[in-house]
């Protein structure tokens, strides 16, 4: 087996199922609040003839300082989690010969992710409501998503703006402006510019 093997029999199937549209080995799909991204990558350089596979979403939220514009970009998603087994931070497979083991390994990872990482990203007011658990460990609910503490407030603050709330979005975002510190200039004035449209609604 190869990787073509693999895309083609074991994970377009999978995916399929899931509800991705494929487009060689790049896997979307909508749900009511965000866009997810499955994303098979080949390696250069160093890492020529392997691959890795990472997940990708983003709440569908546009219009706010500094957030990418629909339709998105592979390189637009702010959430993201490489698939790992445990205890490792990256992992990369042979692109041929690839090991049934390792096939078995890649949709073993990749059922994961489509049951547990994704599921807390499919609806804006589940995101929302997870908020009050993840403000209280920050750091570590950062790092599961992929991004720094402060982008993650800013865009849940960019989220609870979407839906009208924008007492509670006037305060987070003040909380990724002091998560942010002063060495993020810009992502501190997209942070001022969005309080500052909070304040004219």
């Amino acid at each position: 087996m190869n990787l073509d093997a693999l895309v083609r029999d074991r994970i377009k199937p999978t995916l399929d199922h899931a509800g991705f549209k494929a487009r060689g080995r790049t896997f979307r799909r909508t749900t009511d609040g965000f866009e997810h991204l499955m994303e098979v990558g080949r390696g250069q350089r160093s890492m020529e003839g392997r691959f890795c596979i990472t997940l990708y979403a983003h709440p569908r939220v546009s219009g706010y300082p500094g957030l990418p514009e629909f339709p998105l970009r592979s390189g637009d998603y702010w959430l993201s989690h490489r698939l790992t087994p445990a205890g490792l931070d990256d992992q990369w497979w042979p692109v041929d010969p690839l090991s049934s083991s390792d096939g078995d390994q890649i949709m073993g990872l990749i059922e994961g992710g489509l049951a547990e990482w994704f599921s807390d990203l499919q609806c804006l007011s589940r995101f929302s409501a997870d908020w009050f658990r993840r403000m209280w460990t920050l750091d570590h609910a950062a790092a599961r998503l992929g991004l720094l503490p402060a982008r993650l407030a800013y865009l849940q603050a960019a989220v609870f703006a979407e839906q009208g709330k924008t007492d509670v979005a006037g305060n987070v975002a003040e909380t990724a402006y002091e998560q942010a510190g002063p060495r993020a200039v810009m992502l501190q004035a997209w942070i001022r510019q969005f309080q500052s449209g909070l304040a004219d609604c």
